[in-house]
């Protein structure tokens, strides 16, 4: 019996990769608006379940739940809005400078193809 959830357990993540990867290759990733609401919707599930992530830290560390709380927990969700409110500036290309060699030409960092987080566990 538990070998057999364990494969439909396989299975189900097979398939959650398998549409991770469709999404990233068919480009609904690119835009500023769908990492918005990526950010959002995981602003939302740390801030939702802050009580069993600091449990989690707890048990793990042996720190109390205040130090736990102000100092893990915060710290992620400001680092979140952060990155959500500088979703836009990050995604603009930057301009390198090139060398004498190359003094005619010019050099741009662009970063359309990278996602912001990718939170995966596969077994």
């Amino acid at each position: 019996m538990k070998k057999r959830q364990q494969q439909q357990t396989r299975k189900k993540k097979k398939k959650i990769v398998a549409s991770c990867r469709k999404a990233f290759s068919d480009g609904t990733t690119l835009s500023a608006e769908f990492r918005k609401k990526q950010l959002r919707q995981l602003h939302e599930l740390v801030s939702k379940h802050e009580k069993e992530l600091v449990k989690a830290v707890q048990d793990h560390m042996n720190r109390p739940y205040y130090e736990v709380s102000n100092t893990e927990i915060s710290h992620v969700l400001s680092e979140i809005a952060h990155l959500h409110n500088n979703v836009d500036k990050y995604m603009q290309p930057k301009k390198v400078a090139s060398s004498l060699v190359f003094l005619t030409d010019h050099g741009e960092v662009s970063f359309k193809n990278i996602t912001l987080l990718t939170f995966l566990y596969i077994t």
